[in-house]
């Protein structure tokens, strides 16, 4: 079975901060988080603000544009 459990580490010691219910010794598997991270993020949530200094209406206008080119050769049928 595996459990997720928040922690802290303090003084050469790992305690956690929710009950654990286990009968018999268990190994565990302890991963630091990092000293200003408390959870591990998701990639969409590390991404964000990423493109905070786009400028949303000049990037429209440049697609619009972009889509108005045509690259195809004329076909003839």
């Amino acid at each position: 079975m595996l459990t997720t459990v928040k922690g802290i580490y303090k003084d050469g010691t790992a305690t956690p901060l929710e009950k654990v219910d286990l009968s018999a010794p268990s190994d565990v598997l302890i991963v630091f988080l990092g000293e200003h991270e408390s959870a591990p993020r998701p990639r969409q949530m590390q991404a964000a603000g990423t493109w905070s200094d786009l400028d949303t209406e000049t990037l429209k206008a440049r697609v619009s544009a972009s889509r108005a080119i045509s690259s195809r050769k004329a076909v003839r049928l």
